[in-house]
């Protein structure tokens, strides 16, 4: 696996991208919304890249949970169900990242606030 900062930076960058989503959704700008939907796509496909390429990091998160919350999503958006889609964003995804992020950052000694 790349070294730990690598994994913490992906991290941040899902959570950055995937705030700015959920912000287009709020603000009910859907097509930049999936644009912005795009690239946390891809930035979270990298960060599961590097998790799986990594026995100690692969074992942080469920990925079978992670596959499923992903799935779902993908259905909502074919669907255009927006407001589901932003749900499973806030509720389910970015829990999952702040954990990861916590958890990289105090292997680093860096202070998190969420608030």
């Amino acid at each position: 696996m790349g070294d730990t900062r690598e994994v913490f930076q992906s991290c941040i960058s899902c959570v950055e991208n995937l705030e700015r989503v959920l912000f287009h959704f709020r603000c009910q700008r859907f097509y930049q919304a999936e644009r912005d939907n795009t690239v946390f796509l891809n930035d979270i496909s990298r960060l599961i890249e590097l998790l799986l390429s990594d026995e100690d990091s692969s074992k942080l998160i469920s990925f079978d949970e992670l596959l499923s919350i992903l799935k779902m999503a993908n259905s909502a958006q074919e669907q255009q169900n927006y407001v589901l889609l932003a749900d499973l964003y806030e509720l389910q995804i970015l829990p999952i990242l702040h954990n990861l992020i916590e958890h990289f950052a105090a292997q680093q000694d860096i202070i998190i606030d969420f608030e």
